[in-house]
């Protein structure tokens, strides 16, 4: 095999290779939601890939009797403590059922990073209005109360608008904001709009203007602009969302979210039609460049209430939640205990909590599970914190005194703290003199009082030069015996040569 092909061949296999452990990394699969559901209540069907975002992935599927509605994104990690982290990236899209009955919902499959992902067929039964879980989300924006006063934003012959929102217009320092930045065509429109071949890149420079500099942010992750029924005072419109994420400010400097341009595709249709939606209209239409602004938006940012840990609590709403395995052990015996946050809050930024030395556990550093859910206007989740401990004394143990975490309370504008609220009991003989007794070092140390303690010269350079002298005379006599034995054994060699040619 020539060099060239050899290369060849290498990096075929090197491809082959590659490609192999991508796709076992990447795990994609189809979940689907309850099968029994209210006609108020989401079916949802869920694109997940383990250890991978989803980076491109095919529409969901049409559900005949089914409409769809807002897309939810998730990531979920699961840090094992030994390196290990494996992730979950899925993609959430719900449906509302039109009315009551039994649905069935044939075999599909749906293309997630290029790989197509096949899924079986299932059967949705949708009841009764359910009264306890409301109306499917409608939202109110406040952004927009005067619509006639900004013609200069709001083409009111297109009967369309870019509104940029937030939820909140005052937040504390670490609370979260959701900005949400839709494209909105009311019911009643009868102009054709499009959105533009250069959407992506109009969007990445708006991003670099809305994002503001200090803040944490979550980002939703919209994959595919599906409209959506919202209502805005009274009246009905269809909500194109192009861009939502929570960001929690790290300092109190107000956020200034700018003025941003769209340009869209407008049609514009020659005189005399009647029917502007009619598909010969739209055939002899001429696509001219329309342009759509937001209205710029200030959140002022308020600093936390005085306290020790100021910049460095969380803030939010969260309650624990305990993971025991077992509540009797014994001492010397390695046992678990999961100490779980779980709620609506930055849940990256939720740190581990402080545990007090003490002599009656070893505690070691825990492993860490997260999950981050991103839907509607919230960002929830949990973070779990697995200790592992070897208790050292018998006796009752509150666990509330040495698990803590603080956090600002959003609901009661106070700080607050977890603390658990499990007890253990601990049984067996105390380890505290097997560890005194493992410290000891031998008789060394049982005789250093008899001796004496004056300082002796002991001379180690002048005796390491001595030893390096002799070991060099050594040397040159090994040398001199060496030289003198070869030259004795030439002269031999030539006395035993001339006494053959004599002969």
């Amino acid at each position: 095999m020539e060099s060239h092909d050899y290369k060849r061949f290498v990096g075929i296999i090197l491809i082959l290779c590659a490609s192999f452990f991508n796709s076992w990394a990447q795990k994609a699969f189809i979940d689907f939601g309850k099968t029994n559901i209210a006609v108020n209540e989401a079916f949802t069907i869920t694109i997940k890939v383990e250890n991978a975002k989803v980076k491109s992935h095919d529409p969901f599927p049409t559900i005949a009797g089914f409409k769809k509605h807002a897309l939810a994104s998730v990531t979920s990690s699961n840090n094992k403590g030994n390196g290990q982290i494996t992730t979950t990236d899925a993609l959430i899209q719900n449906y509302y059922a039109e009315k009551e009955g039994t649905y069935v919902i044939k075999p599909f499959s749906i293309k997630v990073n290029g790989k197509v992902v096949e899924s079986p067929g299932i059967t949705v039964s949708v009841g009764p209005y359910d009264k306890n879980l409301g109306e499917p989300s409608k939202i109110t924006l406040n952004d927009f109360l005067d619509l006639e006063k900004n013609k200069e934003y709001v083409d009111i012959k297109d009967e369309a608008f870019l509104g940029l929102s937030a939820n909140k217009n005052e937040v504390f320092v670490g609370e979260g904001i959701t900005v949400t930045l839709a494209f909105y065509v009311a019911a009643t429109n009868q102009a054709i709009l499009e959105f533009p071949p250069n959407l992506g890149n109009q969007l990445g420079d708006m991003l670099k203007k809305i994002r503001p500099a200090k803040s944490w942010e979550e980002n939703f992750q919209i994959e595919e602009i599906a409209p959506v029924d919202v209502t805005i005072n009274g009246k009905k419109y269809s909500q194109h969302k192009l861009y939502q994420a929570t960001f929690y400010p790290l300092n109190n400097e107000p956020i200034i979210f700018p003025r941003v341009g769209l340009k869209m595709l407008k049609h514009q249709l020659p005189k005399g039609e009647n029917d502007p939606m009619s598909l010969e209209a739209r055939l002899k239409a001429k696509k001219v460049d329309k342009y759509y602004y937001t209205l710029p938006k200030r959140i002022e940012v308020k600093e936390l209430p005085p306290h020790p840990l100021r910049d460095q609590v969380p803030v939010g709403v969260f309650s624990l939640y305990e993971i025991v395995p077992k509540k009797k052990i014994r001492t010397g015996a390695s046992f678990e205990y999961g100490f779980r946050i779980w709620g609506e809050g930055n849940i990256s930024a939720i740190r581990a909590p402080q545990i007090n030395n003490n002599e009656h556990f070893s505690f070691y550093p825990p492993t860490i599970n997260q999950s981050v859910q991103r839907a509607g206007q919230r960002v929830s989740g949990w973070k779990t914190f697995n200790f592992h401990s070897i208790p050292k004394e018998a006796g009752k143990y509150q666990l509330k005194n040495y698990f803590g975490w603080i956090y600002f309370n959003l609901n009661s504008q106070r700080y607050d703290t977890l603390k658990a609220r499990t007890t253990i009991e601990v049984a067996g003989e105390s380890l505290r003199n097997a560890e005194i007794s493992a410290a000891n070092v031998g008789s060394f140390y049982d005789d250093i009082d008899k001796e004496s303690n004056q300082l002796s010269h002991n001379n180690f350079r002048k005796q390491v030069r001595y030893i390096t002298n002799v070991l060099m005379v050594l040397m040159l006599a090994g040398m001199a015996f060496l030289i003198y034995w070869t030259y004795k054994d030439r002269q031999r060699e030539k006395e035993e040569k001339k006494g053959k040619v004599s002969a």
